[in-house]
């Protein structure tokens, strides 16, 4: 058996097997520390090989070896003379490998650097490696160590749908077939037995099946896969989908079957609220993600009528208790004043759009109490409100993608045509999209244009089919190409009886905003209106008989 020939066949083949890992990977920041790690594993095996050593004794040595480039490569600082792992070691590496899940869980897919994540996919290919110079050399059998090739689909597979390319599914089936002929050429074959076994075409067809059922067959068959408890993207360490924005998420969610009570409140005015979580102003994302940078320590802020400038009349409280709850945003009604209950540690807010965020998820069994004061503003006021466009301060909420697809630049101009004022212009998008579309949460993902991006708006312009997740950002980008100010807020709309929040009432819907002149603030104006360009039914429920919506007028936002 060639020793040298065949580890280096088996370099070649992880290398072609990682191709179609990029897909979900941004950038090349990833090679360096995933290259070091197979080969340091390849050159311990390989020597251990030519030693004759026994085979169980190979793998241990194998695995040995994937500790210390792991060690020398992530955590060396920790380490005994920078390579010899100490408990110390072991506790930094648990930190990275929990950092990775923090960073999939709140970034989208394809992922930056990062280095829990490099400690991550080292430490995944490393295994693969040991595994399959165990198959090949160790039990000599080729086909077994085909299975490491398809184990380096799945991850992207998983990560992020059509990740794999073409080019990551071509050099996969290479490697597949590289290790079968390789095997036969270097010996690495069991002998022969009395009986005929399959040739290498067979063999090769079934490798080739098993990488296209990897890469087109399991996101699409997997239990659970777009919903329930392993949902598309999940993060192993995360419920929240990893790679997955909140778009996206609110549809796993309205196609749940089985409805779980998130939280309850009750309000001082007895009213049900739009309880929001965050909001969504970047839309040149592939996939929309909320602002988690630059954010303010502490909720002593949100109190202080200097750095939250909002009004402060007929206030509201409202007392939250959390049941299922595993986000990291917390409901609140806009806009909030003050929070008690909860502490200061821990949290932060936004300035921009005063949504609290905290770096843990799990708020089950808590309580908090919330004072809110919404913005009260008539349709006369709106009207004769200046045009938000000029106003610096509100530059984000104007910016249009670079690649936004012409229909909705067309429609936004055709639905407007003779408005005279923003707010006309606004409630026109708004029953524009009501009136011609159509509300199907399920359509979308079995199209492939499920929400979460730029890529999904231009075929949901064409079938004039979707939910919340496409309506909100199709509204929010219509209304900036009139030149309003716009963003998308997700949250948990008030449609249960008061106090009950399920998972299938999570929504989004488009703030847009109105300022009483040119140097007014993005939060002191006359108000941010919030519009539902969606039909009314409930949500996650398709209605049997699709009936027009009716023309409504646009309320301020809460």
């Amino acid at each position: 058996m060639a020793i040298i020939p065949l580890h280096v066949l088996l370099l070649a083949s992880i290398a072609l097997g990682c191709v179609g890992m990029a897909g979900a990977l941004a950038g090349f920041w990833w090679v360096l520390p995933v290259a070091v790690t197979v080969v340091i594993v390849l050159l311990v095996t390989a020597a251990a090989r030519w030693l004759r050593l026994p085979s169980a004794v190979v793998t241990v040595l194998g695995l040995a070896a994937l500790i210390l480039a792991l060690t020398v490569m992530h955590v060396s600082d920790h380490a005994l003379l920078g390579f010899i792992p100490t408990p110390d070691t072991f506790t930094a590496a648990g930190q990275l490998w929990s950092e990775s899940g923090s960073f999939v869980s709140r970034q989208s897919a394809p992922y930056g650097q990062n280095p829990g994540l490099a400690l991550l996919l080292s430490a995944l290919v490393g295994l693969v490696a040991v595994f399959m110079e165990t198959a090949l050399l160790g039990l000599r059998m080729a086909g077994l160590a085909c299975v490491g090739i398809l184990a380096l689909l799945v991850v992207p597979a998983l990560t992020l749908p059509g990740s794999v390319s073409m080019w990551g599914l071509g050099a996969a089936i290479i490697a597949a077939l590289a290790l079968l002929a390789g095997s036969r050429l270097w010996g690495a074959t069991r002998q022969q037995r009395i009986a005929p076994t399959p040739g290498g075409l067979p063999r090769a067809l079934l490798v080739i099946a098993g990488v296209l059922a990897v890469t087109l067959l399991v996101p699409t068959v997997m239990p659970g896969f777009f919903s329930g408890a392993f949902p598309q993207g999940s993060s192993f360490n995360s419920e929240r989908a990893a790679g997955v924005g909140p778009l996206r998420a609110v549809g796993q969610d309205l196609r749940e079957s089985e409805r779980v009570q998130r939280f309850s409140y009750t309000t001082s005015d007895g009213q049900p609220k739009y309880m929001r979580l965050m909001t969504l102003s970047d839309f040149s994302q592939s996939e929309f993600f909320p602002q988690t940078d630059n954010l303010e320590e502490g909720l002593d802020g949100i109190a202080d009528s200097e750095t939250n400038p909002v009004s402060r009349e007929n206030p509201v409280t409202s007392k939250v208790t959390f049941e299922d709850y595993n986000e990291h945003w917390l409901p609140a009604p806009y806009a909030p004043t003050e929070f008690s209950g909860i502490g200061n540690e821990g949290w932060s807010w936004n300035p921009r759009d005063l949504s609290v965020y905290s770096a843990a998820s799990d708020m089950s069994g808590g309580t908090f109490t919330v004072t809110s004061s919404a913005p009260q503003a008539t349709p006369e006021a709106m009207r004769s409100a200046a045009s938000s466009g000029a106003n610096d301060e509100l530059a984000d909420y104007m910016r249009l993608p670079n690649e936004m697809p012409e229909s909705i630049s067309s429609a936004a101009r055709q639905l407007t045509d003779g408005a005279g004022n923003d707010y006309d212009r606004a409630l026109a998008l708004q029953n524009g999209l009501r009136h011609n579309f159509q509300y199907d949460v399920n359509a979308p993902l079995a199209q492939g244009y499920d929400a979460g991006g730029m890529d999904s708006m231009e075929q949901f312009m064409e079938t004039r089919t979707g939910y919340a997740g496409h309506f909100a950002p199709a509204m929010a980008l219509m209304a900036r190409e009139v030149g309003i100010p716009a963003r998308v807020a997700v949250g948990y709309l008030p449609r249960h009886r008061l106090g009950i929040r399920r998972a299938a009432s999570a929504s989004r819907w488009a703030p847009v905003t109105l300022t009483r002149g040119p140097n007014s603030t993005s939060r002191a104006s006359v108000g941010a209106i919030r519009a539902h360009p969606r039909h009314s039914h409930h949500p996650g429920v398709r209605p049997r008989v699709r009936q027009r919506a009716r023309s409504g007028r646009l309320r301020p936002a809460r």
